[in-house]
């Protein structure tokens, strides 16, 4: 079977061209490997159910680069999947909403839904992105093994099912190991369709209400999502679930001559704490309850390969660590008890074992309870965090980069900045009405700047743009237009007004310094090249100093580097002056970061670092492998973005309403919205980071 490795850039290029013309390539996510095709292509989708062995009418997941793929195929894209795509995107979540007319007919099994996502892993977004470039709007891959069989963590599990002629994207181990969770936003309340990594108060916070159950909310329904039926997790062997007791009363009680004498054993035993017999299959069940959901479909699959027929798994703990609070850990089902039992071993034998024994559970809910183990082990995390921080109130700090309007503006000078009620110095959404008619106003929830997307993750809007209609919105704006890191101190103190002082419930954001890079820049050529840069520095190190007064008030605080400036649009023209500038920009960007970083007091308690400088300087310096068309040119044609709007794409009934883009721009191609400020994309990865460091930091 041909395999190419996922992180040769031209490898990558030839799965994305094998796509293209309609043939499937096998592919890593962050969840498990994918079995792809071009989902705009009913023939090339036909072939996946045909390699899977899969009935038609069981839709597929449709995998897009970005928010903007999702344009594609989504007939809208209600608020509640706009909050979660915010929140989630990139990431192991499938939002099913109404399905575009005339596209994805096989992908979405018939249905007039269909799911979307957008995997976090690199090569799946290189892949997706280079496909795109070629005119694939989007990739359908279910899992990438025969129907019914346990989930590919591995290009070699992929190899193990189908024949020699699929080519498999190799992009090594899945990161986490079990698939994604789906949340249906078709209806009038979110649905959970499929338990998956993202533990359920997260997604509810997100959403901004309650989820659903699955078998409250579509009793009788047929399959709307991959993976909700109950042998679609389902190894070959029997499966049972037993607390530590238990498994080791049965395997103390189990009789020799039911033991294999070498080899061969028809029973195994995943467990963590309890040690089996020599002579019997087992597997030892990591300590670490990331790891154990990282590895349990790639175990059972070894396990299934040698034949055996029954699986014993060890319930994993009570804990913290194992069960950290929220309503995914908790929910997880629990097997009926019984007292006796007998346990019917599966290799020829009979007993009783008393109280401790678990009654066995129906195939069903044996499948169920392993996926709700993969969710729990993994949302529940490890490492010494006990709980997870959940902020009461965003406070938002900086400049430009962070501020949504309300209204006209009044920068930091006091000056008048013209701005329409939503707009953000991004690419902006016009809104739609019901019949996708522009309104002539702004959609503020579409294309949201990093601090809403994490606001959106915590269910917290901003007077600007309320998202969950509170009527105290829990999120507040204090950032400005033409701030420095000098103004930052007043930032604050409006802030301490405001609210009395700061508490260990407040999440303060802070992303500043590009004007004071800017201010020292223009003192060139009159100060030397080692001046100006100096004094880049000596403006990271007071915003250093700065944070950590902040964090000293109380407050969590989250603050970002800076994107390096030499290649920002503005940066780049300064070039056509003389060749160095460029360079200069971004050492002074560098020692600006580096002055910062080197003056927090971070022990990861108080201060969260989002490091975006580097994750731009990757897109940078990869565009064709991220899908850009441009990572040095602004989209925009308006001076400044915050006037800058997306076109509108219009029905077959109502016209489409061009925006203010240029020429062959659009909202995912283009990485910067004008010469300083990064477009929706670029807002967008930030966004992505600073959730993740939310979520991973102790607080």
């Amino acid at each position: 079977m041909p395999r190419l490795d996922g992180h040769a850039p031209e490898a990558v290029a030839e799965a994305a061209r094998l796509l293209a013309a309609g043939q499937l390539v096998a592919f890593p996510t962050e969840t498990v490997y994918g079995l792809g095709a071009r989902a705009d292509d009913d023939a090339a989708v036909a072939k996946i159910f045909a390699a899977k062995g899969r009935p038609a009418d069981h839709p597929l997941i449709v995998h897009v680069a970005d928010a903007a793929g999702a344009q594609a195929f989504a007939a809208e894209l209600p608020p509640l999947a706009q909050r979660l795509i915010a929140a989630f995107w990139p990431g192991p979540l499938t939002v099913i909403v109404s399905r575009r007319a005339g596209v994805a007919a096989a992908a979405s099994g018939g249905q007039p839904s269909i799911g979307l996502r957008c995997p976090a892993h690199p090569v799946a977004q290189a892949l997706l992105r280079s496909a795109a470039a070629l005119g694939v709007p989007g990739v359908a891959g279910p899992s990438a093994n025969r129907y019914g069989r346990v989930s590919p963590t591995r290009a070699a599990h992929v190899e193990g099912e189908f024949d020699a002629a699929l080519v498999v994207l190799d992009g090594g181990d899945c990161e986490v190991g079990i698939e994604s969770t789906i949340v249906d936003c078709t209806r009038d309340h979110p649905v959970l369709l499929r338990p998956g990594v993202l533990p359920r108060e997260r997604i509810e916070a997100a959403a901004g209400e309650r989820l659903l159950d699955a078998a409250d909310a579509l009793a009788g329904s047929a399959p709307r999502a991959p993976g909700t039926l109950a042998s679609h997790y389902a190894p070959r062997a029997t499966l049972r679930l037993m607390p530590a007791t238990a498994l080791r009363t049965a395997l103390e009680v189990l009789p020799t001559d039911a033991l294999p004498k070498r080899g061969g054993s028809r029973l195994a035993v995943y467990s963590r704490s309890v040690s089996p017999p020599s002579r019997l299959t087992a597997r030892r069940m990591p300590d670490d309850p990331a790891a154990a959901a990282h590895e349990l479909f790639s175990v059972l699959r070894e396990l299934d390969d040698e034949g055996v027929q029954l699986i014993w798994v060890e319930e994993p703990p009570a804990g913290p660590a194992w069960e950290a609070s929220g309503t995914a850990c908790n929910a997880r089902p629990r097997p009926e008890r019984a007292d006796p039992h007998p346990l019917a071993c599966g290799v020829g034998v009979s007993m009783t074992v008393g109280k401790a024994c678990v009654r066995g559970l129906s195939r069903a809910l044996r499948v169920s309870m392993l996926v709700g183990l993969g969710a729990v082990l993994s949302a529940c995390g490890g490492g010494d965090r006990v709980s997870n921080f959940s902020p009461q109130r965003l406070i938002v700090f900086g400049d430009s980069s962070s501020v949504v309007a309300g209204g006209n503006l009044t920068d930091v000078n006091g000056g008048t900045v013209t701005a329409a009620a939503g707009a953000k110095f991004s690419v902006n959404a016009q809104a739609v009405d019901s019949t996708g008619a522009a309104t002539g106003a702004l959609d503020c929830n579409s294309y949201p700047i990093w601090v809403q997307a994490l606001g959106f993750h915590y269910g917290i809007g901003f007077a600007e743009c309320n998202t969950f209609t509170e009527t105290t919105p829990r999120g507040k704006i204090y950032a400005q237009v033409g701030a420095a890191v000098a103004d930052l101190s007043a930032q604050v103190a409006l802030a301490r007004a405001d609210a009395g002082g700061f508490r260990s419930t407040d999440l303060a954001t802070v992303m500043i310094g590009q004007q004071d890079i800017l201010d020292a820049y223009a003192q060139y050529p009159t100060k030397t090249g080692a001046e100006v840069i100096a004094l880049a520095e000596a403006a990271g190190e007071t915003l250093g100093r700065n944070i950590n007064a902040l964090a000293q008030e109380g407050a969590r605080v989250l603050v970002t580097t800076l994107p390096f400036q030499g290649s920002t649009p503005f940066g780049v023209a300064q070039d056509l002056i003389s060749g160095e500038r460029s360079t200069l920009l971004t050492d002074m960007t560098k020692r600006f970061n580096a002055g910062m970083r080197a003056t927090l007091l971070n022990d990861g308690r108080l201060i969260g670092l989002v490091q975006a400088d580097a994750q731009i300087n990757l897109l940078v310096n990869n565009p064709s492998n991220y899908g850009y068309v441009s990572v040095s040119a602004a989209a925009c044609s308006t001076p400044t973005a915050i006037s800058c709007t997306a076109p509108t794409a219009g029905t077959t009934t109502v016209p489409s309403v061009p925006g203010t883009l240029v020429t062959g721009a659009t909202v995912s191609n283009y990485l910067w919205a004008d010469d300083r400020h990064l477009g929706a994309n670029g807002q967008s990865i930030i966004g992505s980071l600073a959730i993740d460091r939310a979520v991973n930091n102790p607080f």
